[in-house]
């Protein structure tokens, strides 16, 4: 009797993974903070990165932790410390402390009165948190190992740290008087994908050096010369003296 030929597979349909997906979801959800808020801010890019991150854990951790597994046969595991908990604070931090400091920037004016306060909050949470909380976790690391985990310690960490850099420059470096040129005010005008209509006048300030900065609401300026108080890692005026042309 003539053997049968094995049955084909069925079609699949094409699926995004890999480095296409990751590829997507790099462009998609900042084109969606751009459609629904008008810009692409440090915590969009901070979602972003953590969004590929887990998607790339998704389907290469399984693979990773197996090989590290493998590795690490025959060795003498870490004794438990009391600090190992830190791990999880560290890993809550990636996705939320980005996100709780953008909450707060957006609801607090960060103005002159207040900058410090806000500031520092996001500096601690985005900064001193993450940073703090990894140490312990360094000493789970093996010479055979190390170069696959300390990468994933290390971009994790990064993405909070890069949210709140500009937050812990402006509390140590403190604002800065500067005498610039207003080119022109920026207005928001537009129309959101849900259909609202949001409208901000005033909001951004291109200057002639080619900067473009966000003012507080007190903060009153006209296209002209004039003396601006600078919070430069925040890219904010928080005072400004308008000067006779």
């Amino acid at each position: 009797m003539p053997e049968r030929d094995p049955p084909r597979p069925l079609p699949t349909s094409p699926r995004f993974t890999g480095l296409r997906g990751l590829a997507l979801i790099a462009v998609a959800v900042p084109a969606m903070f751009w459609l629904g808020f008008g810009r692409i801010d440090g915590f969009a890019l901070a979602f972003t990165a953590f969004l590929v991150m887990l998607a790339a854990g998704v389907k290469y951790l399984p693979a990773l932790t197996a090989r590290i597994e493998q590795e690490q046969a025959g060795h003498t595991a870490p004794s438990i410390s009391q600090f190992d908990a830190l791990g999880v604070v560290w890993l809550l931090s990636i996705p939320f402390a980005p996100f709780f400091t953008w909450i707060l920037r957006n609801m607090a004016p960060l103005d002159a009165s207040d900058w410090t306060t806000v500031l520092g909050i996001s500096a601690f949470c985005c900064v001193v948190v993450p940073i703090v909380c990894v140490l312990p976790m360094l000493r789970f690391e093996r010479r055979g190992t190390a170069h696959l985990a300390l990468p994933i310690l290390a971009i994790g960490t990064a993405f909070p740290v890069a949210t709140g850099a500009g937050s812990a420059y402006d509390i140590v470096r403190g604002p800065v008087w500067q005498s610039v040129t207003v080119v022109r005010l920026v207005n928001i005008d537009r129309l959101t994908s849900k259909g609202t209509r949001v409208r901000a006048e005033a909001v951004f300030v291109d200057l002639a050096d080619g900067r473009q900065l966000s003012r507080a609401e007190n903060v009153k300026l006209h296209e002209g010369p004039a003396r601006v108080k600078v919070l430069r890692g925040t890219r904010r005026i928080i005072g400004a003296v308008q000067q006779q042309d």
